[in-house]
């Protein structure tokens, strides 16, 4: 089975990692086949970090385009290709399903962030989606920032909408936290998780918990909030 972190930030966004160095670590330190850097509402980060793998091509990981956007009511979802993504993006704020059908006619996959995070598309929202006929593929049930209590709730929810399960470290500040949540797939590639994730036979698991200095947390937020804040980002 393959192993892949979908959800990833750096410097592009709010998080404090170059994203050259999240790939290096990836490459020589993890286990991990495939990774999405998915910074809020803009791929430059997935762009630096794929220009490192075309340096490196002794490396076999592998990269999924990939970026968190902002809808209307600050609901995040994360939006991934399996080739190039588009030139621009839609504009934050954007109604989710708007977001949905303007990505959707660029080839993107989707998948539900953090769902038991105040910042997500919860229960209410993906039902409403899938009765528009707008349902992501998937739906992110194991994220460190919620924790693993609502785990089994975020299963039950992916069972009964038809949405593959996928996890994701979310994380922004701390190499050691990337691969903390995780999507196991059949296979290895990049192509292969795609073919998992549309046909619903994704999993998500847990590495073991690794604790984030305070200094840390505080400097992170200190990017997010003063920094970079996502409102004041230009999309690109």
């Amino acid at each position: 089975m393959g192993k892949a972190d979908i959800h990833i930030h750096t410097t592009a966004s709010d998080g404090l990692l170059d994203p050259r160095d999240v790939v290096e670590y990836v490459a020589t330190e993890t286990d991990l086949n495939v990774i999405a850097i998915t910074d809020h509402d803009t791929l430059a980060g997935a762009h630096k970090a794929w220009q490192w793998l075309q340096a490196h091509p002794q490396f076999p990981l592998q990269l999924l385009w990939g970026v968190e956007m902002t809808g209307a009511w600050f609901k995040h979802l994360l939006f991934y290709w399996p080739d190039r993504p588009p030139a621009r993006l839609p504009r934050r704020l954007t109604a989710p399903a708007r977001l949905m059908r303007e990505l959707r006619e660029t080839g993107a996959l989707c998948v539900a962030a953090h769902p038991a995070n105040p910042f997500s598309m919860a229960g209410p929202d993906l039902r409403s989606l899938v009765m528009q006929g707008l349902s992501p593929d998937g739906l992110e049930a194991c994220n460190p920032a919620a924790g693993r209590r609502p785990e089994k709730r975020l299963r039950k929810l992916a069972h009964e909408l038809g949405l593959a399960v996928t996890g994701g470290s979310d994380t922004h500040g701390v190499l050691a936290t990337i691969g903390a949540a995780y999507t196991s797939f059949p296979g290895s590639t990049r192509e292969d998780f795609i073919r998992a994730l549309l046909t619903g036979t994704t999993d998500a698991g847990w590495s073991p918990p690794i604790r984030i200095p305070i200094a840390t947390i505080a400097r992170q937020i200190v990017q997010a909030w003063f920094v970079r804040p996502g409102l004041l980002q230009r999309t690109r």
